[in-house]
Order: C-alpha cells, then sequence, then structure tokens
C-alpha cells in the first residue's frame, strides 16, 4: 500500500524533505504531495541585489516543480487540515475544491507579512516577503529618479529621493547598504538628480543594529556590530536608533518621538507573523507567538506523524533554546524532517535535530560585508566574497546558481539595468487603500487623475486659510471640487482613511452601479 506524505509549503522545507525522499518515490510504496501557492520559490538571500538591479529579477526564482521533482506539486490555496481525519483541504484559483488525505503531515509553511506593525503599513510602506513585493519595490525605486529627475521643486525632489527602511536586523541593514550604493550609481544618469538629493534612512527600535549579533543574540559580536554601523555610516546611511516607525502616508514616515520624515518610499523589513493556516488548524500546539510547538525530531506535540519545520515551527536547539528562522535552519529541518518520515513509516525511533548552525552575515554594499562562521569574525571583501559564495552554494538549482554566475560577470561591464518594467495596466481596476494625517493634502490642482471615497475620518476644501466645504464618511473627493485659479485643495483633517481609483474608473464604476440599480428596479417591478 503507498504511504502518503502531504507537505504544506513549497519553500526551503519543502525543497529538502523532497529531496531526502527522491528515491523512495522512486522506488515505489511513497507518494509525496507538495502543495502550495506558488509555482515558484524564492531565494530571499540575494533579495537586496535584485532590488538594486546586479541581477535579473526572474534569477531569485527557482521552479517548484524542478525543486521537488519526482515529488507532485499542486498549485492552490490551503483552506483547511483536519489531524483527527488526515486529510488537507485545498482550492485551486478557479474555485474547486478537493480534499488530499494523507498517512504523514509536513508543516513548512512559512510565515506571512506583519500588516499591523504600524499605522498605514499595508497602503503605503513596501514589504519584502513575496516576490510580488520585491518586484514592485524595483521598479519603485527607479520610478522614484525618473520622477525626481524632471521636478524643479527641491524639496519634492528630495522626498521622491528618501528612503526609509524600518528594521535594523540583517534584511534592513543589507538593504540600506544596498539602496545607498545604488543611489550612488543612479545619480549618473539622472542629470537632475544632485549628489545632495538621495537620502538613505535607517530606523531601528535598539540602541545598535543587527540585535542577532548583539547581547540579545544567541552569540554576542560586538566588533562586527561596529563594523557594520561604521561602514552603513561611511556608504552615506542615515542611522535612527531607539526610534519606532509609528505611520505611513502617501508623504511621510511618522516616528514614536522624532519629527516625521518625508518620503514617498518607507520599506518594512521588521520582519513577518506566523501564517494564519497554523492557527486555523484545531488541536495543533502553538507557542505564544503563535509558531507550531515541535520536539527536538521535529514532530509535532502530541500528533505522531505530524512534523513541522522552518519559520512556522519552534524547534529546539541543540545548545538550548529554539532554532532561529533562518533558511539554513530551515533546510537542514527539511533533510531531518525526510529521514524522520521513512523512519516512522518503518517504525523505528525518529532521529533528534544536530544541526547547531556554522554561522552568520549581513552583505553591507559596495562589496562589503560582515561574516561569523564557526566562532571566527570576518569583516569587509573577504567576508563579502565568503558569504556570498555561501549563499550561492545552497541556491537549489543548477541553472539558477548559473544565471547568478553570469549576472555577476556581466553587470560591472554593462552597468546596472535601471528599467521600470511594470507590467501593470493603466486601464486595470484597482481600488487603493490610503491613509492620511491630520493637514496632508487629498487632493491638489495636481491629483487630477484620481478621486477618493472617504472611509473613515474627514476632510475639508480648502482656499488659502478660507474653509469652503467639509467632507465626511462615504463622501467623494476629487478634481471637480478643486478651482485650480484659486489653489484650492482638500485636506485632512485628522487621520483620513481613503479608497482611491483612476476618474476614468470611477465614471465607469458609475455606469456599473447605475445598470445594477436598474436591473434590481426592473426585477421587483
Amino acid at each position: 500500500m503507498t504511504h502518503r506524505i502531504v507537505v504544506l509549503g513549497g519553500g526551503y522545507v519543502a525543497i529538502t524533505v523532497t529531496r531526502g525522499l527522491r528515491r523512495a518515490i522512486r522506488r515505489g510504496g511513497v507518494e509525496v504531495t507538495v502543495v502550495s501557492r506558488e509555482n515558484y520559490q524564492v531565494w530571499h538571500g540575494f533579495i537586496g541585489e535584485m532590488l538594486t538591479s546586479r541581477i535579473s529579477p526572474h534569477t531569485i526564482l527557482n521552479s517548484a516543480r524542478r525543486m521537488v521533482r519526482p515529488a507532485r506539486l499542486l498549485v492552490a490555496e490551503i483552506t483547511g487540515v483536519d489531524l483527527e481525519a488526515h486529510t488537507v483541504d485545498i482550492e485551486d484559483d478557479h474555485g474547486r475544491r478537493r480534499s488530499l488525505p494523507y498517512d504523514q503531515l509536513v508543516i513548512g509553511i512559512g510565515t506571512a507579512d506583519r500588516h499591523e506593525t504600524f499605522a498605514g503599513l499595508p497602503e503605503h510602506a513596501f514589504m519584502m516577503k513575496t516576490f510580488d513585493d520585491v518586484f514592485r519595490l524595483r521598479n519603485h525605486l527607479v520610478n522614484r529618479f525618473e520622477q525626481a529627475d524632471h521636478t524643479d521643486d527641491a524639496a519634492e525632489r528630495q522626498r521622491l529621493l528618501t528612503f526609509v527602511v524600518a528594521g535594523g536586523g540583517y534584511a534592513g541593514c543589507e538593504l540600506a547598504g544596498e539602496l545607498s550604493d545604488y543611489a550612488r550609481l543612479l545619480r549618473k544618469i539622472y542629470p537632475g538628480v544632485g549628489a545632495e538629493d538621495p537620502r538613505v534612512v535607517l530606523v531601528h527600535p535598539g540602541e545598535a543594529v543587527l540585535p542577532e549579533l548583539g547581547p540579545s543574540g544567541r552569540t554576542n559580536h560586538p566588533r562586527l556590530v561596529a563594523y557594520a554601523t561604521g561602514r552603513l555610516k561611511q556608504l552615506g546611511v542615515e542611522l535612527v536608533d531607539a526610534e519606532r516607525v509609528t505611520g505611513v502616508t502617501p508623504f511621510s514616515v511618522q516616528l514614536r518621538d522624532a519629527p516625521a520624515i518625508p518620503t514617498t518610499t518607507v520599506i518594512s523589513a521588521i520582519g513577518a507573523k506566523p501564517h494564519p493556516v497554523v492557527a486555523q488548524v484545531p488541536g495543533l500546539p502553538l507557542s505564544a507567538n503563535g509558531r507550531v510547538v515541535t520536539d527536538e525530531t521535529c514532530q509535532v506535540a502530541g500528533h505522531p506523524g505530524v512534523w513541522a519545520a522552518g519559520d512556522c515551527a519552534v524547534v529546539p536547539h541543540p545548545r538550548g533554546g529554539t532554532c532561529p528562522a533562518v533558511a539554513i535552519f530551515a533546510l537542514q529541518q527539511g533533510a531531518l524532517v525526510a529521514r524522520n518520515t521513512l523512519r516512522w513509516a518503518r517504525g523505528q525511533q525518529p532521529d533528534k535535530f544536530g544541526f547547531a548552525g556554522f554561522g552568520q552575515g549581513a552583505s553591507l554594499g559596495r562589496r562589503s560585508a560582515i561574516a561569523e562562521l564557526y566562532g571566527r569574525e570576518f569583516t569587509g571583501f573577504l567576508a563579502w566574497v565568503m558569504w556570498r559564495s555561501l549563499l550561492w552554494r545552497y541556491v537549489p538549482t543548477w541553472d539558477r546558481k548559473l544565471r547568478l554566475l553570469a549576472d555577476w560577470t556581466i553587470w560591472p561591464l554593462v552597468g546596472r539595468d535601471a528599467v521600470e518594467m511594470s507590467v501593470s495596466d493603466a486601464d486595470d481596476f484597482e481600488l487603493h487603500h490610503m491613509r492620511f494625517t491630520d493637514g496632508e493634502v487629498i487632493v491638489d490642482e495636481a491629483g487630477t487623475q484620481f478621486v477618493h471615497v472617504i472611509i473613515e475620518g474627514r476632510a475639508e476644501l480648502m482656499a488659502d486659510e478660507d474653509s469652503l466645504q467639509k467632507f465626511g464618511v462615504g463622501e467623494v473627493v476629487g478634481r471637480r471640487w478643486v478651482d485650480q485659479e484659486r489653489s484650492e485643495r482638500v485636506v485632512a483633517r485628522g487621520t483620513v482613511r481613503t479608497i482611491r481609483l483612476r476618474t476614468k474608473q470611477a465614471r465607469e464604476l458609475q455606469k456599473l452601479v447605475h445598470a445594477l440599480s436598474q436591473v434590481a428596479t426592473d426585477a421587483n417591478e
């Protein structure tokens, strides 16, 4: 009888689980099904290089089908898990639902974006969890330079070219350093941008960046923290320590104790939260922060044959505490789970997780990095080569390894490809949630393309200092309310949230609503 193993998630855990079960699948007797929302895996170690055009966007993507074969991949949404019935419920893009029975279950579903970190984050800040988010940010960065290049307003140009990174961990420091170096290079191809215009600000709640290497981390490396701090400052990054982002609008970022910073680009590198699917599984033991609790074999407590690994799991560390939520531990845990599923199926005791890690590091921009390997510290160019080589070694497919080498070879010769590769269509119907703080302009003479529906708060039509009209929840504001010759504008009074859509789309929506109301009227007659 075929032994059925279902793997939830197509990320790092799935890579090594399916790799470890490859021979068993080919011999027969074991059937492995991977359920993932996408048919690709994002290699997060090189996101900073993709954002700043060192490498092509597709280079950080690995084909999930190529990674997991000969296992079966189902691209679908996970809608439920029944631990008692041993089934997983899924739904595809067409709404078709099915239930997958299993003999063993592997939960490696990763994490989800943490939208509640500060006000306005989902509306106006960028996150780096999904490829869609990262690709959108890459295009946005180029667009900021395009817009700044042709404006004559110095304050507006600096607002367009101010990039704020929230979070001073590995991801935040890597991104801030890469952005500062990227801005230096882009200045050469945009004549309207001066050397003093681009600005990269790193906001961190702690007293120093890189808490993973500080006293609160598993290992304490003050020398590496000091080098990273100095290097970031040398690259032009402004460090704002002991401060928190409290809110974002289209025009600025608000801080807890410091003045707001005018900007149109805020990037959240604060972290993620457990995937919502795990919270919806009845009987699944969860930690205080919502991750799946396992024993030292990666088996879920109280559920034999159910395993969890990666970012969504709390796995005991061999030296005490729990394993960090980083890729190398997810890969190693996946390899252990593959072995343990086979041992469990044969009635043998599962092995314990014994990987303690070999180091950590971060790229800081302009061919410099910090690294700690087996307790030894490295900085500068040598650390950059070592850490980059290590990340390259773990890229799961050979075609992507070759593409990385090609990109790294080509860009120093031809320069970075600063092209805005937008795939959106101006005619696509899109609704954007917006957030404004007191006094910020919602509509002025320049806002001719959009209308706003107020869903929270109130706004006011102003002409200089005179109030002409007030607007509340459910009311619409747009160009027709603004007399351009009198420099009128609609401003927020307190915190205001709106839904924004293009003027053309608003007209189409109005026609649709009118048609639907007519249909309803005819049906009632």
